[in-house]
């Protein structure tokens, strides 16, 4: 159950370091394949950096309340 539990946990923090739900993760990949094919590039307009994702997330760093 630990490492169930330690496997998801980690997941969601690579999420979160990437800006994004585990819904968007997924719509995210198929906007970036369809981009791609087109020859254009695709942004995660909430993808600041993981650095930053994280502290939001978080809420430490700088500009924290």
């Amino acid at each position: 159950m630990a490492v169930g539990l330690g496997v998801m946990s980690m997941w969601q923090l690579v999420l979160v370091a990437h800006g994004e739900t585990s819904v968007e993760s997924h719509d995210n990949a198929h906007y970036e394949a369809l981009s791609k094919r087109r020859g254009k590039s695709f942004a995660n307009v909430y993808d600041l950096g993981p650095r930053r994702n994280l502290e939001l997330f978080f809420n430490v760093g700088e500009d924290s309340v």
